[in-house]
């Protein structure tokens, strides 16, 4: 679905899918999980196109020429005109994935990490180890940022790597993460609340 950012009448933009996960956008198309495929609709609606199939897709993200999506066990990608999958990398829980012009962050909710690796290729980093469940992850300019379920806790790391910062903690089971110009914004899943914190 779509809506405009001032609120009105929700639009479809792909209908009968089986629990949907995305969606991310471009310019010209919201891409999406769903029935074990990733594909593709036009920002206006229409019939949605199947780049590739896959076991699953738990997070999703697309660029100028990839879309990206962690099933659990792997990164993969596709290109977004569709093709055969490629894994980026593998990982023991992977959930939540995040991106920028350069890099792909990710966390590893089994594993307690946080890490980073080049989309041109090249070896990952682990930005933070020990944490106590990270699921949601989002980046800017200069930091990565994260949530940490099971810890009940919400950090940032420079994305050149160090020391992470607690940005808040004593949260009830932290999941969904987002940022913008001054703050940091995320969900609480057991108490039902949505949260925020400046940078």
């Amino acid at each position: 679905m779509k809506v405009a950012l001032g609120g009105g009448a929700p639009v479809t933009l792909a209908s009968n899918q089986q629990n949907p996960v995305g969606p991310a956008v471009d310019d010209t198309r919201a891409y999406f999980g769903a029935f074990g495929n990733v594909s593709a609709v036009a920002l206006g609606g229409g019939t949605s196109t199947i780049l590739t199939t896959t076991s699953s897709v738990n997070d999703l993200m697309v660029d100028a020429t990839n879309v990206y999506w962690t099933t659990g066990t792997t990164v993969s990608k596709v290109a977004v005109t569709g093709g055969a999958p490629a894994i980026v990398a593998s990982g023991s829980q992977v959930e939540a994935l995040a991106i920028d012009a350069t890099n792909l962050y990710w966390t590893d909710y089994a594993s307690g990490t946080v890490v980073e690796e080049p989309i041109a290729g090249g070896s990952a980093v682990t930005l933070a180890s020990n944490q106590g469940g990270p699921i949601g992850i989002a980046v800017d300019a200069t930091s990565v940022y994260w949530t940490n379920r099971d810890g009940g806790a919400v950090f940032k790391v420079a994305i050149t790597g160090g020391t992470p910062t607690t940005l808040a903690f004593g949260q009830g089971g932290p999941t969904g993460i987002a940022v913008d110009a001054t703050n940091v914004y995320w969900t609480n899943n057991t108490d039902g609340r949505v949260m925020t914190t400046p940078k």
